[in-house]
Order: C-alpha cells, then structure tokens, then sequence
C-alpha cells in the first residue's frame, strides 16, 4: 500500500510540481473476528418469523437488519408495544449470556440520539471478535465465517479509520488527534477551494498561512485601489487566497508603495465528533 501512495504521490507531483495534494482516507476500522452469533436463529426460535422448507421466509413480526458487528431490530408494526416488549424479553436473555458476544442492547432514543437506525426499535451491539451469521438454525455461536470485520458501534476505537493528507498549505508533521468524518469532505473541499453549503461541520485542517508581498515600481506610486483589486481579485479568487492591499504613506500621506498581500484562509479545528477517525498528517513535507 505505501509503494502504491508512494507512485501516486510521484506522479502527481511530476504532472503538477509543488501544487498536488494527496490524502489517505478510509471508510471505516476493521476489527479480528473469533466467533459467529446467528441471531436469525434465535429469531426464528423464537416465533419472530417464520421460513417454508425453503428457507423463504413466509411470515414475520420483528426481524434483524444486519451490520456486521452489530444488528438493527425493526417490528413489522412499530406501534405494537406487546411485540416491542417480547423482543425485549428475548434481547435481554441472549444478552444476559457473556458466551453470545453481546456487548449491550440500544434503546431506540439511544439510536435516535447517535443518529442511525432512525426507524428500528432496537440494536444489538456485540462485543469485538464477534460478528452476525446468517444461520437460521442453532447453535447461537459457531466459528467465524470471516476473520475480520466492522459496523461495530462507532465508540469501539478499532472503528476509527485513517485520515492522511500532504501537500502545499497543509502543516507538516502534525496531527490531528481524533477528528469527525464529517469533517473530511469539508477538509478537502476547502483544499479545492469549494464551499460545501450544506456541510454540518468545518474543515479538521489549519492550513499553512502563505504571504506573498509586492513592493510596486516607482510608477505605481499612485495606485487606484479599487482598480488593482478588480485586476488581481480572479487570479486570487482562482487560487483561493484572500487579497488585500496596504498603502504605505510616506509623512505628507502620499502613497509611495503599494503593498499586496494574500493569506491563505486559517480553519481552526472542530470539537472530536463521537463518530472519529484517527487523523495525521505526520507525512507532510
């Protein structure tokens, strides 16, 4: 993977030297995996569903929504409180079990509040090295079908995923700690000069301020400001920065020199998000 970046990066500085931006991000953390839980067949044994000789299923009042180290509960009639409280019976006893991997089972307020599953009564959070199988048949615990996998809670830190960007502007050597996803489309939005409308948060970078100063010729000496702005204002507006023009007087308030400057925009870093990743970008030059 390093020898991969590595040729992209030479590539990239080749067709664009000094200009190109590299980042590194991935989706979500992985985590090793011991054994399956097959929650389908505690379910089915249940009397929560029902299959033909088939498999197919024929009928069902409450059914999971798999995500790999977790599960979502959803009722065929959210409005059923006698069904929401059977379900609840048969989550505590599996989770009453420390051998079913079951870490803890979420409220639907608790959901609602984390902002997932906005529509199941239920989650069953399993602990790490356990994942949910398939199985409609007992027992509840089989050996693994995968040796690694993710959609753990968002709190367990093997969840967190890599974030790495070098390139002009950007602070080498530094990192960024835990920072939320959403902060990464912003991130690099910002490194394109867009301005996302929608996005909820801002950019996790403190881009590396770069002042460029022109001392003007003697001939520009009596400079129109508004004229010099409405000249430069689409190369800085094309390369993001900010423009701004200082008049330096001399002791009878002539002007003598016209000064400009660009500063490149500063984004202060947000408050850690609960859904993070582990960002650095240790590998700027």
């Amino acid at each position: 993977m390093d020898s991969i970046v590595g040729a992209l990066r030479t590539a990239a500085e080749k067709a664009a030297p000094g200009r190109a931006t590299v980042c590194v991000v991935s989706d979500h953390g992985f985590a090793a995996i011991k054994h399956d839980v097959n929650l389908y067949a505690a379910f089915r044994e249940a009397g929560l569903f029902s299959v033909d000789n088939d498999n197919k299923i024929t009928d069902w009042k409450a059914m999971l929504w798999p995500a790999g180290g977790s599960a979502a509960v959803m009722l065929a009639d959210p409005k059923d409180e006698q069904l929401r409280a059977r379900v609840k019976t048969v989550l505590d006893k599996l989770a009453s079990d420390p051998a079913n991997g079951i870490d803890r089972i979420w409220s639907q307020q608790e959901m609602q509040r984390a902002r997932g599953f906005p529509n199941a009564v239920f989650l069953v959070s399993l602990k790490i090295g356990y994942e949910v199988a398939y199985s409609l048949s007992m027992p509840l615990i089989t050996k693994p079908s995968n040796l690694g996998m993710h959609g753990y809670v968002p709190e367990r830190n093997e969840m967190r995923s890599s974030f790495f960007i070098v390139g002009p502007h950007i602070p080498a050597g530094r990192s960024l700690g835990e920072i939320d996803m959403r902060q990464i489309a912003p991130t690099l939005a910002s490194v394109l000069h867009i301005h996302l409308a929608g996005a909820e948060l801002k950019s996790a970078i403190i881009r590396r301020r770069r002042k460029l100063i022109h001392i003007a010729p003697p001939d520009f000496k009596r400079v129109h400001r508004p004229a010099v702005r409405r000249a430069l204002a689409p190369v800085f507006d094309l390369m993001g920065g900010e423009l701004r023009i200082e008049l330096i007087r001399d002791l009878h308030s002539r002007v003598s020199e016209a000064v400009i400057v660009e500063v490149w925009p500063a984004l202060r870093p947000m408050p850690f998000g609960r859904l993070a990743t582990g960002a650095d970008t240790r590998s700027g030059q």
